[in-house]
């Protein structure tokens, strides 16, 4: 009886061992919690008697881990093998079968594949070797943390103008703000491993970039713009899901107006009101400015003065105010030009006005007001002038093109149409200078007027809004012709609007009479520059670029003076025809964005 109760018990084990699957006898089937890009999932696990946890190929986290890095995991029961597809390469798995072929690679996992109750586990920690993501456990918590990795941080451009490029594994959402002392614009990207070695990038324009691995567990990095030079930051549109990309600009600070002296700034007062704070800034005579206002995050609102000298030192209020926290004025520059910068940190998106004083020509007046704007519609760059040192006349000169656009070329002389232009627009502002009229030039280097890489509109509109905002009289844009046609020759002058027209007909007239060019008439021509300006105004094409002839009277100085004299010749022509005692001429350089 004995000896039958124990064989009876044997025959039992073993039928019951028959019935478990291999492997399972020595594992816990469980299951773990995860955080997957930032979203919580709980996984079918097991835990073998070596401590690997091993998740399900089944199981539709697993799945969907997979998908999200555009690749694929399927488990086929009837061959008992699992399938892993991502890009060009594919492998299959099968239970004990620790080496892997992956593509030209051989994977080793960290333990070998087991079937569970029907059911093929990997272990978890291999996952990270067929996607990019990295798998971080957190001990206290018992989470595991699966997320992208963020590959590659480039810095692309030049002069000014650059895009920061973030790539990563996966989808990535950054968080971005601004933070004070110093001043520096913060990208967190939470949810991500940062994997390259680099942790910063070394530009002498725009200091250093850092980045980092700012928290685990949860993951999140983080990288630092310096914004000490005022660097505009703004979040562009991403060309893949993976990427985010921002645009770095520095702004272009020089004095629009020619014949304005150096002023010292003298006095700064805060006023707060009922419906907002009104600041006042003083100098010793009358001054020119440049504004900026900073996309949210930042929302700081900038205003420089070229040509400027603060008396005193560096001056700070701080305002308990919900629409702004501190108003700020500094020597942002002293060689080779000074710049006095007055900063104003605003909370949010506030409405500003900044005008000059009714009573006192030498007086910047700003507003701020309690009331917000909408982004999509506001100005973020203006200038302006308290008052211009000669009253009654101010001539706004802008060359056509300039920068990153070189207009016109003629290869075989070496000729670039934006260096004649400039030349001409230099000769001109010289004499009318010398015959006391205030002079502005929209550039007086080789720049673009908005920033390199703008689009036509942005570019030109640029050109336009400094017209606009001096309230100019006249508007004249400087270009050379080019014709496929080597044997085009002659002058134009075109306009639009209709109080334009005697304006062209005269300033025509003085070019053909004095530099005996054939005579192409004037045209009316919706350009830009002559349809958006408030002013009457015209746009010349001096003579053609690409004809052998006149391509090498425009290589002459003696000719462009010539050219500078004949507008100018007829600029008065037209003044005294008209009677006018306030003259605003504008010189616009147009690039073949017409």
């Amino acid at each position: 009886m004995k000896r039958f109760f124990l064989n009876a018990l044997l025959l039992t084990t073993l039928m019951i061992t028959a019935i478990i699957p291999a492997g399972a006898k020595d594992s816990k089937t469980d299951s773990i919690k995860a955080i997957i890009s930032g979203k919580a999932v709980t996984i079918q696990s097991i835990t073998d008697a070596d401590g690997n946890v091993m998740v399900s190929c089944d199981d539709p986290e697993v799945k969907e881990l997979f998908k999200s890095y555009d690749a694929e995991i399927s488990w086929n029961p009837e061959k008992k093998s699992a399938g892993i597809k991502a890009g060009a390469n594919e492998a299959k798995i099968l239970p004990s079968a620790q080496e892997i072929q992956w593509g030209d690679n051989s994977i080793t996992l960290s333990a070998p594949p087991k079937i569970v109750r029907g059911k093929l586990y990997i272990p978890l920690d291999s996952i990270q070797k067929f996607i990019e993501a990295r798998i971080v456990f957190d001990d206290e918590k018992k989470v595991y943390y699966i997320d992208p990795l963020i590959k590659n941080i480039e810095l692309k451009g030049e002069k000014g103008n650059y895009r920061l490029i973030i790539t990563a594994s996966n989808k990535i959402k950054p968080q971005c703000f601004a933070l004070r002392e110093p001043d520096r614009f913060v990208v967190d990207i939470p949810d991500s491993i940062l994997v390259i070695k680099e942790r910063e990038i070394e530009n002498q324009e725009l200091s250093t970039i850092r980045f980092s691995q700012n928290k685990t567990k949860p993951n999140m990095v983080r990288i630092v713009i310096p914004q000490s030079n005022s660097a505009e930051v703004e979040s562009l549109p991403a060309n893949t899901p993976n990427e985010i990309s921002f645009s770095i600009r520095l702004p272009n600070i020089y004095p629009l107006a020619q014949n304005f002296e150096t002023q010292k700034i003298t006095g700064l007062a805060v006023e707060k009101g009922r419906n907002g704070i009104k600041i006042k800034l003083r100098a010793s005579g009358p001054f020119q400015y440049e504004w900026h206002r900073l996309k949210s995050p930042d929302n700081r609102l900038f205003i420089d003065i070229p040509q400027g000298m603060l008396v005193a030192a560096e001056r700070k209020f701080t305002l308990d105010d919900p629409y702004i926290a501190e108003v700020r004025v500094a020597q942002f520059q002293k060689e080779p030009m000074g710049i006095v910068r007055l900063v104003l940190q605003l909370n949010e998106p506030a409405e500003c006005s900044i005008n000059s004083s009714s009573t006192a020509p030498d007086q910047l007046e700003i507003e701020i007001h309690h009331k917000t704007i909408d982004p999509s519609v506001a100005e973020y760059r203006g200038n302006g002038a308290t008052a211009f040192p000669s009253k009654g006349k101010v001539i706004c000169i802008d060359p056509g093109h300039g920068g990153s656009d070189c207009g016109a070329l003629n290869k075989s002389m070496g000729l670039y149409e934006k260096y004649i232009t400039l030349d001409i627009a230099k000769k001109l502002a010289a004499m009318l200078i010398k015959d006391g009229w205030n002079v502005v030039l929209t550039r007086d280097t080789d720049v673009d007027v908005a920033y390199p890489g703008a689009s036509a509109k942005e570019e030109l509109g640029a050109r336009v809004k400094i017209a606009n905002n001096l309230n100019a009289d006249l508007f004249i844009s400087i270009h050379c012709n080019a014709s496929l046609s080597y044997s085009s020759q002659g002058t134009s002058t075109h306009w639009y609007k209709s109080k334009d027209r005697l304006f062209a007909s005269d300033v025509q007239d003085s070019l053909i009479s004095c530099i005996g060019r054939s005579d192409r008439g004037i045209a009316q021509n919706r350009f830009y520059v002559l349809a958006h300006s408030r002013m009457p105004a015209i746009l010349i094409e001096t003579a053609f670029i690409s004809n052998p002839e006149e391509g090498k009277l425009l290589s002459t100085p003696e000719f462009r003076q010539k050219l500078a004299e004949a507008i100018y010749g007829g600029l008065k022509t037209y003044v005294a025809r008209n009677g006018k005692s306030k003259t605003v001429f504008k010189l616009t350089n147009r690039s073949r964005r017409r």
